[in-house]
């Protein structure tokens, strides 16, 4: 079974549906008295409250995953030390490029 993230916007909307659920059970069975547009009014909030907790969960795991990939050993996570890389290619540099070498580091002319 693969394993998936926990979802608490799907958790309350379904507590929600279910209890309205329960409610129109009981309501069926005898013991309460539910009005029709009950459902108009409770739903609403419910789908409300579980957007909201959906969008709680997303800022939290959205900084949890930039914290972590912050922890790399360089300043942005990627394993950048952060220095500089002394072979760029440039005039005085040697590598490739340098001086109007060719490739082979034979001049041309």
């Amino acid at each position: 079974m693969t394993r998936h993230p926990f979802e608490p916007a799907r958790l309350l909307l379904g507590l929600a549906a279910l209890g309205l659920a329960l409610a129109y059970v009981m309501d069926a069975v005898g013991p309460w008295t539910i009005p029709p547009w009950t459902a108009l009014i409770l739903l609403p909030p419910a789908v409300l409250l579980a957007g909201f907790a959906g969008l709680v969960t997303h800022l939290v795991r959205r900084r949890g995953a930039r914290r972590l990939a912050g922890r790399g050993s360089g300043p942005l996570g990627t394993g950048d030390t952060g220095t500089a890389d002394t072979d760029s290619g440039g005039p005085d540099s040697g590598g490739p490029g340098a001086g109007g070498t060719s490739p082979g580091g034979v001049g041309s002319g």
